[in-house]
């Protein structure tokens, strides 16, 4: 029996907490395996060390690559989808050049920065522009995501094993 959760619910806190419970079970010979997704861009460690480490992907599934990264002790599995990177960089690129088109046409004063868009955007000298870095760095995590994980587990199952949760949430949605 392992732990597999999505990055929405994973924090220090419960990473801390399931590492705590391993050292408690050890004694016994037990412990807790977990998979977890990380979030790519709060997690310093994942963002900074994580991603910018080299390393061959390997093929899992169709659309599908992955490879282990090690940080210390602590063992990652950063997954890469290629249809996912290639919609990822779609969108970005439309709510960019959409931005682009709303400064010319509309200028600073009446252009209202959506939400999605806040990060890309920078006021200089009271003039809107393009954070270009920053949508340099939004490129890095697309079609992305990684996984934390205490399992010995070959690395293609881990991301079969966290690709699994999808299914297991979209049946309780469609039982809802």
């Amino acid at each position: 029996v392992g732990i597999v959760a999505d990055r929405g619910v994973v924090s220090e806190q419960v990473i801390q907490e399931l590492e705590q419970e391993n050292e408690k079970e050890q004694k016994q010979k037990q412990k807790v395996d977990y998979i977890l997704g990380m979030r790519l861009r709060k997690n310093n460690e994942v963002r900074d060390e994580v991603l910018s480490r080299a390393g061959r992907y390997h093929r899992v599934a169709d659309n599908l690559e992955a490879k282990a990264v090690w940080v210390d002790k602590r063992r990652y599995v950063v997954c890469h989808n290629g249809e996912a990177q290639e919609r990822d960089r779609k969108r970005r690129e439309e709510i960019i050049q959409r931005a682009r088109e709303d400064l010319k046409k509309k200028g600073v004063q009446a252009f209202a920065v959506p939400r999605g868009l806040k990060r890309f955007v920078e006021l200089v000298g009271g003039e809107l522009s393009l954070k270009e870095a920053a949508i340099r760095e939004e490129a890095r995590y697309d079609g992305k995501w990684v996984l934390r994980t205490n399992t010995i587990l070959p690395t293609a199952e881990v991301a079969l094993a966290y690709k699994e949760l999808w299914q297991v949430e979209r049946a309780w949605r469609e039982l809802k």
